[in-house]
């Protein structure tokens, strides 16, 4: 009927998710003369629902969201329903170009030309690389038997390495200042003359950069391609790949720019993972920064010999930024090898996360890329975001760093000691995913189209106000505007294309970069949003695995324990989310075949099971909620937190804001209301809180819309029913949790009315089953963070290291463990605790200093007194239900 597609079309507005090179609506066939759209299959071999772009993309849509909301409701009128069907996502084979996720639309030109060369996606599907043409029935039988060494041998690897000898990286401009103001302080302090200490600090400069540089061998590479051949196969049961990833890669190399790889980092294993999987592409291997730690007898040549170069692991402590001539070197050393041609490979996190989740961006390489092509060394490169996934993880939990224990540095004999061990274990899959490769320089130009078209917002930055008497209404605001800075070329390197008319902010120290006083504001939010860019479509691309969902599963829906039968509903229902939400997944089959194979590989250690406790005689399975197995099985079931944070995010604030039980109304006719402009504000204070935790949108994006969305969704899943509107002040609604770019769109129409919502809510079992595991995710983390503000009692008067006050921090979760105050085990990991440090830090809560390797924390005059930590806490306990 005309209603039912006019009322499909408007949702396809707020909820289609676009499919690269395919409009959303000729998906559609004709079933009984209305419009309807085919629901996805069941992923099967070589097959992938993909990762295709959502709504946050840079590009300004026709219609501004706000406004389409607003429409809607005033042709739809109170009360009425959504949607009447909920359209889901075509087939993924026929259409979608697996892969390409947000920033293909923030770089178009640069994606087009690379997509448009790939083939045909859909055709190409996935492919286990330990599967080789060489084992083919119809070869010959030494080459059968021999596959992998004649598969290796087949394999072209000899690419052009230039050299870049020493004295070409000496003379640069950075480094021959950094020269002379090292050899200056030393003559003031020693009294040397100025041609030894010149001589001796050149001799030391020789020495770092010998220390650091990669030594590229085609001959390791090829034999380290077999080894790894050989060590995979025992290791794991297969390493996908997706092919029409790897022609686009393969496209993107023939651009002639250089291509930098960032992976998000799980394990020692990644270092190696990306060079053997571009091995096989036979595309030429990037150098790869590995920390100085892993720069040991024989595996420490056998990384430089495939690439890596060694770096220092802290440069963000002080000995580290008073040495002028590392930094100088670090950055004049990568400079140079992009500007000769090499790919580069280096892990945007800085380290591996101890959480399973992805952590915040580091700044500081990224920082070398972004100069060097501010500077004119680099015309362009095209970065690659990278996601490698395990179905377990191959070395190791991460549980003593977790629990507040120093970590152990690896040696020699502790690493063939691992070796030894593990080859005798099996790990399942494992699955890398490429992201879709864009344009660095397309990047900073549409960077700065957006900064010259934004508004320009004079509110003053906002700190964590003195709670009121209405509690959860406080906020906790974001220490970092949302407003992108425009970019100011260096004057040192001046560019042919340098825009004269860049605004004139004051240098600024950076803590997140490799320099000192020539970087500004501006350079360091550009860097900023470049790497939270990179992390979300990195985020975005990643497969789950079979060991993902059971442990979320386990975690938070049934932490009590579960049947089989009851299990492997609640996976394959969990599959279907992701699927519909356009995420891959990756493994394939029955349902209870993946389950049991994620049991099996995870564990009794983490997941038991159980027959007496079962009434029915089946077996109950029960995740190991001890100390300090939990926080294990924690760490891949936060994989999928990403996916549903904003849900949880919303959930929270739902439960928060009505403060009522609303089990006791499952099934009953209620007249509970909810407020949408308090749940909206809830959710925003949360998104605040969290901001060390989540990259929740893209920087392009608009946080507003996302929640909005899941709004809808809780409308689409019967929880919630709209009841009325009323018209509201435009300038209430903006102040309450508008973002910026809406309260924009929204001062443009002002026709428009301003509409706030009213639900009605109506809980039945499986919507409060959702919505109750989606709060439980959030949980450990905000009992987290009631500890940790908790503890800054200790801080009162006095200053102590960071790491003494995470030990009493989590020494306080323990006695509320035992107290049983709280419930998740989880929430004692330090991960969650240093964060919730960094985020009252940049509330001007906190303030912290180096000293030498180690970080003291002390509070700020205003709150230094318990009077003025006990309304901040309260503040904080007011969002959880």
């Amino acid at each position: 009927s005309a209603t039912t597609t006019t009322t499909n079309t408007k949702f396809s507005q707020r909820h289609s998710l676009p499919i690269l090179g395919a409009p959303f609506s000729n998906q559609r066939s004709s079933v009984n003369g209305t419009d309807a759209v085919k629901r996805p299959p069941l992923l099967h071999d070589n097959q992938s629902m993909g990762n295709r772009n959502d709504k946050d993309s840079c590009e300004v849509p026709t219609v501004p969201k706000t406004v389409r909301r607003r429409r809607r409701a005033a042709a739809d009128g109170p009360g009425k329903a959504v949607v009447d069907s909920i359209p889901t996502p075509p087939p993924s084979p026929q259409s979608s170009r697996c892969g390409f996720t947000d920033l293909t639309q923030f770089q178009p030109y640069s994606y087009r030309g690379v997509s448009e060369s790939a083939g045909a996606w859909g055709e190409l599907g996935h492919h286990n690389l330990l599967h080789v043409t060489t084992r083919d029935p119809g070869q010959h039988w030494f080459t059968r038997y021999c596959c992998y060494l004649v598969h290796c041998c087949r394999i072209t690897v000899d690419f052009p390495y230039p050299s870049v000898d020493n004295k070409v990286i000496l003379q640069d401009e950075r480094i021959v200042s950094a020269l002379e103001q090292v050899v200056a302080e030393t003559d003031q302090k020693e009294g040397q003359s100025y041609a030894a200490t010149m001589a001796k600090q050149i001799a030391r400069a020789n020495d770092i950069l010998d220390n650091m540089k990669a030594a590229i061998s085609t001959t390791l590479i090829r034999l380290t391609g077999y080894v790894l051949f050989k060590v995979f196969s025992r290791l794991l049961t297969s390493v996908v790949v997706h092919k029409g990833q790897l022609e686009a890669i393969k496209e993107a190399s023939k651009k002639g720019t250089p291509l930098i790889f960032v992976p998000l980092h799980r394990s020692h294993v990644d270092y190696l993972f990306v060079t053997w999987v571009l091995f096989n592409c036979q595309i030429p291997a990037p150098i790869v920064a590995a920390g100085e730690n892993l720069n040991m007898t024989v595996f420490g040549a056998l990384l430089r010999g495939t690439g890596g170069f060694f770096i220092k692991r802290r440069l963000e402590s002080n000995k580290a930024r008073k040495d002028v001539l590392y930094r100088s070197l670090l950055q004049g050393y990568m400079s140079h090898m992009l500007h000769a041609g090499y790919n580069l490979e280096f892990f945007i996190e800085g380290g591996r996360t101890r959480t399973g989740k992805p952590a915040m961006p580091k700044g500081g390489l990224l920082s070398v890329i972004l100069d060097s092509y501010l500077s004119g060394m680099l015309d362009d490169a095209m970065i690659v975001p990278v996601a490698i996934n395990y179905d377990r993880l191959v070395d190791g939990n991460f549980i003593r760093e977790q629990l507040g224990q120093s970590k152990v540095p690896e040696s020699f004999w502790g690493a063939v000691c691992a070796i030894c061990k593990v080859l005798s274990t099996n790990y399942g899959q494992s699955r890398i995913d490429f992201g879709a490769p864009f344009s660095l320089k397309e990047f900073v130009q549409r960077s700065r189209f957006r900064q010259l078209a934004a508004p320009v917002s004079a509110a003053p930055a906002r700190v964590i106000p003195a709670p009121d008497n209405k509690g959860h209404q406080r906020s906790l605001s974001s220490p970092v505007s949302d407003t992108q800075l425009t970019m100011k070329r260096l004057p040192s390197n001046p560019s042919p294309t340098q825009d004269t008319t860049s605004s004139n902010l004051h240098p600024a120290m950076s803590n997140s970069s490799l320099f000192g006083t020539e970087l500004t504001d501006e350079y360091r939010g550009l860097v900023k949003k470049l790497g939270q860019h990179i992390v979300f479509d990195a985020e975005r691309c990643q497969a789950m695995m079979s060991s993902n969902l059971v442990a979320w599963v386990m975690s938070f829906m049934y932490r009590d324990g579960a049947t089989l039968h009851t299990l492997t509903a609640a996976v394959e229902e969990l599959r279907t989310e992701l699927q519909l939400r356009v995420r891959d997944v990756g493994f394939t089959g029955d349902a209870q075949h993946v389950v049991l194979h994620a049991v099996r590989l995870l564990g009794p250690t983490l997941i038991s099971s159980d027959e007496k406790e079962s009434s029915g005689g089946e077996l109950l399975y029960k995740p190991v909620t001890l100390l300090p197995n939990v926080i294990e099985l924690n760490y891949y079931a936060n994989a999928l937190l990403p996916v549903f944070a904003l849900d949880a995010i919303v959930a929270t604030s739902i439960k928060s804001v009505l403060e009522c039980d609303l089990g006791s109304y499952v099934n009953c006719d209620t007249d509970i209301t909810l407020h949408l402009d308090k749940v909206m504000r809830c959710s925003v204070r949360l998104c605040e809180l969290l901001c060390h935790e989540f990259v929740l949108v893209a920087p392009c994006g608009k946080l507003s819309s996302k929640l909005l969305d899941v709004m809808d969704r809780l409308q689409m899943s019967g929880l919630l029913t709209e009841c009325k509107r009323y018209n509201t002040s435009r300038r209430q609604a903006h102040d309450s949790w508008l973002d910026e770019d809406a309260a924009a769109e929204s001062d443009d129409d002002s026709d428009t009315p301003v509409y706030n919502t009213v639900y009605t809510v109506s809980p039945t079992p499986d919507t409060l089953r959702h919505l109750d595991s989606f709060v439980n995710m959030l949980t450990p983390l905000l009992d987290a963070y009631c500890a940790t503000i908790q503890s800054l009692q200790f801080l009162v008067g006095k200053q102590i290291l960071e790491k003494d006050l995470v030990t009493k921090t989590q020494e306080l979760v323990k006695t509320k463990l035992t107290q049983g105050e709280m419930k998740f085990g989880e929430c004692i990991a330090a991960d969650p605790i240093k964060n919730c440090l960094k985020m009252l830090e940049g509330e001007l809560v906190l303030e912290s200093h180096q000293q030498d390797s180690n970080k003291l924390i002390i509070l700020t005059r205003q709150y230094d007194s318990i009077d003025a930590l006990v309304p901040l806490l309260d503040s904080l306990n007011a969002l959880r239900p």
